[in-house]
């Protein structure tokens, strides 16, 4: 893999614990905590509309490469030029080269 092509910054997030409703039970909205920023190649993928609902919804892909890291798991997101993906897998390549992250947005 030539690393020279990560070109594009993204941010990593991991979900945290929601806070507490006003009734002191668990939080219903899931937030996210940013843990790094990282350079990656982007590849789109090709994308998908359907029905959720009622709504009609499209679904743009994306595939990232970044270096290593083994902290990565595909329930987090990354933010990439403003827009939020929803991790879909997080695939090693090489021997802790590099990982591939498998991502979705709804728009």
């Amino acid at each position: 893999m030539n690393f020279g092509k990560c070109d594009r910054l993204i941010t990593l997030q991991i979900p945290t614990p929601a806070p507490a409703n006003e009734y002191g039970g668990p939080g219903q909205q899931q937030q996210y905590a940013d843990v790094a920023q990282v350079w990656a190649q982007v590849k789109p993928l090709p994308g998908a509309e359907g029905f959720i609902g009622d709504q009609l919804t499209a679904t743009q892909r994306q595939e990232f490469t970044i270096r290593y890291r083994p902290d990565v798991q595909p329930t987090w997101q990354l933010v990439f030029e403003g827009t939020t993906y929803q991790l879909i897998s997080v695939s090693e390549f090489g021997r802790r080269v590099g990982l591939i992250l498998t991502a979705y947005a709804r728009g």
